[in-house]
């Protein structure tokens, strides 16, 4: 009778370390609660994988003086996109900053500043995927040792 009440205060007792798993705190390499697509899986044709660089990294060289040659599908090169990504958002929080804002309905609208939030978000977004500013593919370049 003693053995089968330990045994079952084992198993309700709470484990030790048994915290949340990095598989429960994030889905698809992103955080919980980030309601963006994300750069992986945003670039997954065969040519992908031998792309030239883009925007300002398309003037630079390897120190073999060949140009560096980048796989867009790689882990790295979306991880390079999220950096890029965060450039942008500081770029238009900036820019945001200038705009004045109406009073109309009151100094401290939160569901306006959560909505202008996402918007500024998904605008930096876009920015990063369709303008080809060339710092994701400088910080692969140099990530991935092509440099020298």
């Amino acid at each position: 009778m003693k053995q089968n009440a330990e045994a079952t205060e084992k198993s309700e007792s709470p484990k030790i370390g048994s915290g949340l798993s990095s598989s429960q705190v994030s889905s698809n390499h992103r955080l919980n609660g980030d309601y963006t697509q994300g750069f992986y899986n945003f670039y997954v044709s065969e040519s992908d994988k031998h792309a030239k660089p883009e925007g300002f990294a398309a003037a630079s060289t390897t120190s073999k003086g060949k140009k560096p040659v980048i796989d867009k599908t790689s882990e790295l090169y979306a991880q390079s996109k999220e950096l890029e990504n965060y450039m942008v958002k500081m770029m238009l929080s900036s820019a945001r900053k200038t705009i004045q804002k109406s009073e109309l309905f009151g100094k401290n609208d939160y569901a306006r500043d959560m909505y202008e939030d996402m918007m500024y978000d998904n605008y930096a977004e876009s920015l990063t995927k369709n303008s080809h500013f060339g710092l994701a593919d400088q910080i692969y370049i140099e990530l991935s040792g092509q440099r020298g």
